[in-house]
């Protein structure tokens, strides 16, 4: 059976970094339940690296405002190509997730969102936040929570965990062993599992996941609500939806 549909398509908004949006597919390949080529999903990336910093611009004083108008300009181009929905493969650009949509006509699935979805239940949670500094001062994750305690990095491991992601867009060698170093700090301080909030992070994850550490990838669960709302979208057999939706779980 032929799973792919090409009235429903999945555009990605690359360059947040450049290794990002390909990861992105990568794991949307990964997660999808195929036995041929044939049975993949169409996917369409625009790398734009024209989109401003979106930490620089979040703290500066355009607020986001314009690497939202950019990202906008983006998912246009990929509306135009057929995208039906679209995954933004960067949470910091989710800070201003709202006016993105709002100017959108096709759905943006909110990563940010759909991870606080998997632990944010009324018995609360201890979670451990590797993120931007944009992300973190603009209160992405809290805000999309209601009873969850965050635990973030001090002042000398943020510094840290901000010259290993621009390290890693830079292309240069990231300081995993620091990051091994402040996630089991973030454990010790009664972190219960920890977010890579930011997909640069998510390149170095196998280094991360060898040291053991528990961790949620924010870009392997964007992958996977990708293929659920795309397989929604399908008008293809009900067997297909629900084979989709259980290994993309």
């Amino acid at each position: 059976m032929q799973l792919s549909d090409t009235k429903n398509i999945i555009g990605i908004v690359g360059g947040l970094g450049p290794l990002a949006g390909v990861l992105l597919q990568k794991y949307i390949i990964e997660a999808t339940p195929a036995n041929r080529d044939q049975d993949h999903f169409s996917v369409i990336t625009y790398t734009n690296p024209q989109i401003p910093d979106r930490t620089t611009s979040l703290l500066g004083p355009k607020k986001g405002l314009d690497f939202a108008e950019e990202i906008i300009k983006t998912i246009g181009i990929l509306e135009q190509a057929g995208a039906s929905i679209i995954g933004i493969p960067c949470n910091t650009a989710h800070a201003r997730y709202e006016i993105i949509q709002n100017a959108c006509n096709i759905p943006v699935v909110n990563m940010v969102k759909e991870v606080v979805r998997l632990f944010d239940t009324e018995n609360g949670s201890n979670i451990g936040l590797l993120a931007t500094d944009g992300t973190i001062a603009s209160d992405v994750y809290q805000k999309s929570s209601l009873n969850t305690k965050w635990i973030i990095p001090n002042k000398l491991e943020q510094a840290l965990v901000m010259d290993t992601i621009y390290s890693i867009k830079a292309g240069r060698k990231p300081h995993i062993e620091a990051i091994i170093n402040i996630c089991n700090n973030l454990l010790f301080r009664g972190a219960d599992r920890i977010i890579l909030g930011c997909t640069e992070l998510s390149i170095i994850q196998d280094a991360l996941i060898k040291a053991k550490l528990p961790l949620l990838d924010s870009l392997r669960i964007l992958a996977k609500i990708l293929i659920n709302q795309t397989a929604q979208q399908a008008t293809t057999s009900k067997i297909f939806t629900q084979k989709t939706l259980q290994v993309a779980t």
